[in-house]
């Protein structure tokens, strides 16, 4: 027996006798324990890891491995040829003649019952800071003896595969005597198996979690299954399905045997598990893993937590919206913050903290620090608190602000305001041309090598960051000139009237402008057009299904072309749909071709651009009023000042609305170039084998992707796992509060109102009665019907399609300037903002009356009810 063996076993029983991990490695000492305390755990046996020493000790082997032990990690390009060596390397090794005979001992017993499996079990595996999940090899379902040795030699092999070595060097984990242990355990055959978390401190203290699937659990780490997902009370053992899933009949068993192992094991543990005809079994368990994020809504991108700062969704909604990716999070995110500091820096000595952030990111979802914006306002000449709020959520929060009125104007920052603002217009117009000419160009991305794709995203990036800065200073500028307006027109009106008409006088007037509704404008165009030269077009783009008409259309042969190329060119150039870098129109069409049809079956068109024709209704009720009067000059001339201020306050409003417009626009053009660029890249790293499908950029960061590109290596298995699990949980977790400090709780219970109306904020002017449709999501809107009156938490440019078959309007969120009321004026649609819990108070399908001129929507049949009783 060589000095490798000598001293030491070959083979251990899995039975609770005891064994130590740096003998038999984490996986095959936990099973063990479990043993030990008469858990039910499969027939196993433990090769120790000093198989593995003395199999290592073989000259030519060992020092191959040094020499690998100190080389740096292969390029992405070398991954699979690096992994093929590694492995054909150790099964070509020569066997220690008394490790063969120890296998042989071990296995042949086991396979005169039936298959068995073979698991890796590492010395620095399971540890408190790092789990190891997935990165070592498994083999189920091995028949043979020739099978089982070769499967040994390859769980050993997987000690050094370049994913464990990069997962070691992630967690600054020693390699040194580092070795493999091999469990062979006698195969079970599961209906159901997966893993469970007896603490899911992630989620609440008082639950754990058990995720549940069908067969075999052996793929659920890597991703290529998502598993049901119980959350069950640790108290009462009541469960909750996540996943809206049925908890098959003997979860409550397992988590009554879960509580057990870790009072047991005396600490909260990571288990896997199995159930054979309604019997359960563990098949190796760890302690849970204690480094990284700490909620299960958390994928590590989330921050900040533990503030005092209060937060928001709103505002920010529209820009990110929905569950943001750690790919789209860390690219918008310094861009958006970037913006806020550069603008608060151009309007004049604006002291920021460095470290205070003016959005983050909370169960994966965007939100404004408002309590940073309403500092920043009270810096700025003119600037409230109350303002701000009132901008975002249609109200101030507190009785101090709601009182609070704009503070009197300082001369130099009011100058430096007004320099400020003249710099808008030529940041968004150069812009926006840049913008033009970039995707005019068409590069082809798929010829460019990896450093001049990630170059030409550089320069794509630093126009959109400057855009970013532009859009949001022509926000800050139009949100203080529609204020202005309204504050203006409230001398002559009260304050509904005063908002309606600053609503009219500006509708229609930035339609050429307006992000989703020029859009709209221009596939219209392009119908009319083609309808005119091919008479069959219309009713082919009529016809449904929507996602057919394409494919229609270009049955209808040559004559199309020109249609169908203009179509193309439209969808390209409007980039992505709702957030920078984000999915585009081009990706998926159903939804223009959705929009095609609607305008050409039911021949809606996009609104105009209105010359002020509203203001000269204005002008002509103002001169009727009590107390308008013009003034004469000394020339004797007759001027009317209150007029002129007038007009150039509409004038200004607007102007800043239209650069707004055009520089969301632009920004999203640039968007759709950068997401070309991220699907390209998604498809080099998918063909390179780094990541498992082109999809899975979306959880990586921006720097693993620029990593990636060049040749680095991707997180674990198990981080991206993570990542995707916690993207599902953030899903279903719904919108975030309305308002929250620090950190967003448990939204309290819902207070339905019993009356039979609701009140919001009239954004729109109008009254119209409709079928409310609630709508949760884009995927959702083909329910929606002509007439029918659009519900929903709020809306982003990619919902305009729905907005021109919609009657009317009714948000939860939204401010004046947001996409739902500027949409919705521009489309004359009766609109009601900021109405709490509509989705939820109002029934899909109930006939409602949404009044846009006082704020109101009313529930018809309640309404009758009342009006009977009365």
């Amino acid at each position: 027996m060589s000095l490798a063996t000598e001293r030491h076993s070959l083979l251990v029983p899995l039975d609770g006798s005891g064994c130590r991990v740096t003998d038999v490695g984490g996986k095959a000492a936990g099973l063990d324990r479990l043993a030990a305390h008469g858990f039910p755990i499969p027939p196993s046996l433990g090769l120790t890891v000093w198989g593995y020493r003395a199999f290592a000790a073989e000259p030519g082997l060992a020092s191959w491995l040094e020499e690998l032990r100190h080389s740096a990690l292969p390029e992405p390009a070398a991954l699979e040829s690096a992994v093929a060596e590694i492995e054909l390397r150790f099964l070509e090794a020569p066997m220690p003649a008394e490790v063969a005979a120890a296998i042989t001992e071990a296995a042949g017993p086991m396979l005169a019952e039936g298959p068995i499996a073979v698991r890796s079990s590492a010395t620095a595996e399971d540890l408190g800071i790092a789990s190891f999940a997935g990165q070592y090899r498994t083999y189920v379902r091995v028949a043979d003896l020739e099978a089982v040795a070769r499967a040994v030699r390859l769980c050993w092999a997987s000690l050094w595969l370049p994913a464990a070595r990069a997962y070691r060097q992630h967690n600054d984990i020693d390699e040194t005597d580092l070795a493999m242990g091999v469990v062979l355990q006698a195969m079970i055959e599961p209906d159901w198996s997966g893993v469970a978390f007896t603490h899911d401190t992630e989620r609440r203290d008082d639950v754990m979690r058990i995720e549940v699937v069908a067969g075999l659990g052996e793929a659920l780490v890597s991703g290529r299954i998502t598993p049901d997902d119980f959350i069950v009370r640790r108290d009462t053992l009541a469960i909750d399905g996540t996943d809206h899933a049925s908890p098959p009949m003997f979860l409550e068993d397992l988590a009554r045997l879960l509580l057990q192992v870790e009072e047991r094991l005396d600490e909260p543990q990571d288990v896997e598990w199995a159930c054979t005809a309604g019997t359960l079994v563990l098949l190796q368990t760890r302690p849970i893993t204690v480094s990284g994020p700490t909620t299960a809504l958390d994928d590590g991108f989330d921050g900040p937590t533990g503030s005092t700062d209060v937060f928001t969704p709103r505002g920010v909604v529209e820009m990110l919206p929905g569950v943001v990716s750690p790919l789209l999070w860390s690219i918008n995110a310094p861009m958006i913050e970037s913006a806020f500091r550069v603008v608060a820096a151009s309007m004049g000595d604006v002291a920021l903290e460095a470290q205070r952030p003016f959005v983050g990111r909370f169960r994966g979802r965007a939100a404004l620090n408002l309590s940073a914006l309403r500092d920043l306002a009270l810096r700025l000449p003119g600037g409230s608190a109350a303002a701000v709020e009132e901008q975002f959520l249609g109200r101030a929060l507190s009785e101090e602000h709601a009182g609070e009125g704009p503070r009197g104007l300082r001369l130099r920052p009011m100058l430096r305001a007004r320099a400020a603002q003249r710099r808008i217009a030529d940041e968004v117009e150069l812009g926006a041309a840049a913008a033009r000419g970039i995707v005019a160009l068409g590069i082809d991305l798929a010829d460019l090598p990896a450093r001049r794709l990630l170059a030409y995203r550089s320069q794509v990036r630093d126009l959109a960051w400057r855009l970013v800065s532009a859009e949001v200073a022509a926000s800050s500028a139009a949100a203080a000139a529609y204020r202005g307006l309204e504050l203006l027109l409230h001398r002559w009106f009260d304050e509904r009237e005063a908002a309606a008409w600053a609503q009219r006088v500006t509708a229609g007037t930035i339609a050429g402008d307006a992000v989703g509704v020029s859009f709209a404008r221009r596939l219209h165009d392009a119908v009319v057009r083609g309808a005119a030269r091919t008479p069959r077009l219309r009713s082919a783009l009529a016809a449904r299904p929507a996602h057919r008409i394409g494919e229609r259309v270009r049955q209808l042969g040559p004559d199309t072309e020109p249609f169908l190329r203009e179509v193309e060119w439209i969808v390209r150039s409007q980039g992505s749909r709702a957030i920078y870098g984000g999915p585009t129109w081009a990706e998926e069409q159903t939804w223009v071709w959705e929009q095609i049809a609607i305008q050409a079956a039911l021949d809606v068109e996009p609104p105009a651009v209105a010359e002020f024709s509203a203001l000269a209704e204005l002008e002509t009720q103002l001169h009727g009023k009590r107390g308008w009067r013009v003034l004469r000059v000394l020339t004797g001339q007759v001027v009317d000042l209150r007029l002129r201020w007038l007009r150039r306050q509409v004038a200004e409003a607007v102007r800043f609305l239209r650069l707004r417009e055009q520089a969301k626009a632009a920004l999203l053009a640039l968007g759709g170039e950068e997401r070309r660029i991220l699907v390209e890249g998604g498809r080099r790293l998918a063909a390179s084998r780094q990541l498992a499908g082109a999809e899975d950029i979306e959880l990586l960061s921006d720097g693993e992707f620029v990593t990636l590109v060049l040749g680095g290596h991707p997180p674990s298995d198990a981080d991206l796992y993570r990542r995707r699990r916690v993207a599902e949980r953030c899903g279903e977790a719904g919108s975030l509060p309305e308002t929250f400090m620090g950190a967003p709780g448990t939204e309290p219970a819902l207070d339905v109102p019993d009356s039979a109306t609701l009140r919001g904020w009239a954004a729109s002017p109008g009254v119209v009665d409709g079928t409310a449709r609630i709508i949760g999501s884009l995927a959702e809107g083909a329910r929606l019907e002509r007439g029918d009156v659009l519900v929903a938490r709020s809306t982003d440019p990619s919902w305009t399609p729905l907005l021109m078959t919609a009657a009317g309007l009714v948000l939860e969120e939204g401010g004046p300037l947001s996409h739902g009321a500027i949409v919705a004026r521009e489309f004359g649609l009766p609109a009601v903002l900021n109405v709490p819990h509509a989705t939820t108070w109002l029934d899909d399908g109930e006939m409602i009356e949404v009044d846009g001129f006082d704020g109101v929507v009313r529930r018809l049949a309640e309404a009758g009810k009342e009006a009977e009783a009365s």
